[in-house]
């Protein structure tokens, strides 16, 4: 980029008259890359339980090592990290930040998607118990889309409901619009579900 200047130089002449002339100076000024930019050496991940970080590493290790990291590169490293945890069932699995350090150490951290409570609904045939001997999905597991069908179908093998409903739901919100149930204690925690039951 250059950055032109022009000034005025003033003289005084015989005819005590002010004669003008225009100075131009020209500045170049050379831009360089940020001296923040950092390359990504190093891949590190938080927050992971469910799937191993040698796997993880394989599947981001091509896209991101040696790279500058950049709104584009984070997008696809944390759609490529969702999408393995996907196939695997994790569905709620979210990449929650990636972060460059001046080392060149990328750090993922993942929120999988930890269920924080078992809440049941609609229990008039049955004790809480019942359903919850059923249930293998626990409190502070991570949530598994195919496990989450099977305990509905160990429900459905009860033979006692019309209908089952298994979902996750942010903790803190309420069930509908219209529910008179009391939403669930809001949660710090980045990523956790709290697993509704509804049966009927």
């Amino acid at each position: 980029m250059l950055l032109r200047c022009r000034l005025l130089r003033c003289r005084h002449s015989h005819g005590s008259q002010m004669e003008k002339s225009a100075l131009t100076i020209t500045i170049g000024i050379a831009l360089a890359q940020s001296a923040f930019a950092q390359d990504i050496k190093t891949i590190r991940f938080e927050g992971v339980s469910v799937l191993s970080e040698t796997e993880l590493l394989g599947t981001v290790r091509g896209i991101a090592e040696g790279k500058t990291l950049d709104d584009p590169l984070r997008e696809r490293l944390a759609s490529t990290l969702q999408a393995l945890y996907q196939h695997y069932g994790y569905t709620l699995a979210r990449v929650s930040s990636i972060d460059l350090n001046e080392s060149g150490v990328l750090t993922v951290t993942i929120a999988e998607g930890k269920v924080r409570e078992v809440i049941l609904r609609g229990l008039k045939r049955t004790r809480p118990g019942v359903l919850r001997t059923a249930l293998r999905t626990r409190a502070g597991d991570i949530w598994r889309e195919d496990l989450v069908s099977e305990d509905r179908d160990r429900l459905a093998r009860l033979g006692i409901f019309e209908d089952i409903q298994i979902a996750p739901r942010a903790p803190g919100t309420t069930e509908d619009k219209d529910s008179k149930t009391p939403a669930s204690t809001p949660s710090d925690e980045i990523g956790v579900f709290d697993m509704v039951v509804r049966v009927k």
